[in-house]
Parts: structure tokens; sequence; C-alpha cells
């Protein structure tokens, strides 16, 4: 077995912040180390003094790769520390803030052949600037290793042959399609069209439910909250999801070629860092990215002056995000792949 202190990159991780707090509205903050408990409990008098509307209790367990771990608790679909701002990072400075929170999106990975290391896709603003932000600092990466001991090894299936096709010249989502539909070549890639179209509806009529629990149960919505910038973007989409011009409904068109250069890099990034753990499997992950890429590619495309590649993935990472989250994956594999 390779050393598993062993650092594996794609590229040089680089970001800008651009203050979105789509992160402080995530289904789960967390899981937290032993270090971040214990700053936080040393920092919580000083930080909830200060905030308007204190929280009673600010930590829970939930599960985390077959293990118990510790997690901020949410309200009002963010962190219970969010009160327009990160109250932690206000009063007690960011130091005192979880490494989870510090890191994003950078995420690192235990593997069996070392730890990876690099930046998630899901951050609104990593299409804008995943080439020309600012490089990760590397207290943050030394901060990172050092936990990187108690995190829990991320089991996975196969995917060299997957990296393989997304490191193939002029690949975009119709070859990756092929890959998946395992076609001989690309020339013929599968028609998925309808199986979006009724996917898209489920998904809707799963959110419209969500939204109906949080209101009559008062439950944390994480990402679909309409006060989170993941809920708004999801709005925008579905007013204009509900005006589509007739001629045009039903159709989801590849994703315009000035799109592809981020997605098939953000499709490689979310495979090298394992973040397809939570779906039923590597395919189906794919199929909720490429699906989320449609999307948002006809949305931008149809709503814009031209097609933005920043805005585009903007409206992929909100609908990444809530894809994360076990009921909207339900509804996505609620139905067939659209090949066999």
């Amino acid at each position: 077995m390779t050393d598993p202190s062993r650092l594996r990159v794609l590229t040089v991780p680089k970001h800008t912040c651009g203050q979105c707090a789509a992160c402080c509205a995530s289904f789960r903050v967390g899981p937290l180390t032993d270090h971040d408990i214990e700053r936080l409990k040393a920092a919580a008098p000083a930080v909830l003094a200060a905030m308007d509307d204190p929280p009673a209790e600010f930590l829970e367990t939930d599960g985390y790769r077959g293990q118990t771990a510790w997690f901020l608790r949410k309200r009002n679909g963010f962190c219970v520390f969010f009160e327009g701002g990160c109250s932690v990072h206000r009063v007690a400075g960011s130091e005192a803030k979880p490494l989870a929170c510090r890191m994003f999106p950078l995420q690192i990975t235990k593997t069996d052949d070392g730890l990876r290391l690099g930046n998630r896709a899901t951050c609104l603003s990593d299409a804008a600037v995943y080439r020309t932000g600012d490089g990760v600092p590397a207290p943050i990466v030394a901060a990172a290793l050092a936990e990187s001991a108690a995190l829990p090894r991320a089991e996975a299936p196969a995917e060299a042959a997957l990296l393989r096709v997304l490191g193939l010249p002029d690949v975009d989502d119709p070859m990756i399609l092929s890959f998946l539909a395992q076609r001989p070549t690309p020339d013929e890639p599968p028609i998925v069209e309808p199986w979006l179209e009724a996917t898209l509806g489920g998904m809707l009529e799963e959110i419209d439910s969500i939204l109906q629990d949080g209101a009559d149960q008062g439950i944390a919505l994480g990402p679909t909250h309409p006060d989170s910038p993941t809920g708004k973007e999801l709005a925008r989409f579905r007013r204009w999801h509900g005006a589509r011009n007739p001629e045009r409904a039903g159709t989801w068109p590849p994703v315009p070629p000035e799109g592809v250069p981020w997605l098939i890099d953000a499709v490689k990034r979310q495979t090298f860092l394992r973040q397809y753990q939570s779906f039923p499997g590597l395919a189906w992950a794919v199929l909720a990215w490429l699906a989320a890429a449609r999307y948002a590619a006809a949305y931008v495309t149809e709503t814009g002056d031209g097609f933005d590649p920043a805005r585009f993935g903007r409206v992929w990472a909100a609908w990444t995000m809530l894809l994360e989250g076990p009921r909207l994956q339900r509804a996505l594999v609620l139905r067939p792949p659209p090949f066999e």
C-alpha cells in the first residue's frame, strides 16, 4: 500500500472568496475535528454574547462515512453562528472557525494512494476564479494536513477510466454520456433529453415537498432555504422554467463550447476528490452533474445576452449542492438511467 502521507493534486488549487455565504447554508457544517470543538467552546462565550439571537446549543452529531461525527447545528437554513455573516469570525477571528469553514472549497480526501487535495467545484464562485484566483494559503494546507490523520478513508469504485476520459482532448458532455452508456464510440451519444425533463419535474416536486416540510415542521432546509444563496438561484431558475418559451420546453441541448472547459475541470475535480460518495454510485453522480450542467446551460443561454461561463458555473454549483441532499438524490434515481 502507498504511504498514506503522500499528497496528490490535479492542479494547484486557486480560489478567491466571493463572500456569498452559500457554504454557510450547505446541508451540514463539518465534520468537526477535536481541535475545532476545543476552539469553538473556548470562543463560544464571547461569540454567543455578541449575537442578537444566540442558539441554546451549537453542536450535534450525525453519521459521516460510516462513523459518527460532530457538526454545527443549522438554523433558518444557515449555520447557527450565521447572523448576516459568520459571528465566530467577526468576534473571535478566522482561527476560531472550524477547519472545514476556513478551508472551503479546499477539500482533503484520504484514499489508499495517499491524500488528495483540491477545490470542490460546488462553490458558487468557482467558475469565475478557478484559473485566476488567489493561491491557497500555505497555513490552511498545513492545518488540513495536520488534521488528516483523523479522516476516514474514502473507499471508491474504479474511477481511473473516467479520469482518463475526462483527460482526453475535445471531451464534452455527450462524450461522457457515451462513456457512461458504454457506447463503443462517442459519435452517437444516448438521447437523454426526455429523461432530463422527467427527472427535473420529479426533483422540483420533491423541492416543493421539502419546502412544505420545512414550513410545517420548522426543520433546517439547507441549500433549499429561500434565503440561502442556492435557494435564491433555484427560485430564479424556477421562475424562468415556469415561463419558458413553449417552443424550447423540454429541450436540454449539450453545454456550449464556452462552458465545456470549466465543466470538464469541475467533473474531474469532483471525481478526483471522491465527492460522489453520497450517491448510489459514481455513474449516478456523473449523471447528476451532467444533468445540472444541461439545466444550467439552458437557463444561462436563454436568459442572458450571451453565454457567460461564470454564470453557468454558479447555477451549476447551486444545482450540484442541492443534489448533495438525499431527498433530491432519491428523486433523481427514481427513474431508470437514460440508457441501458
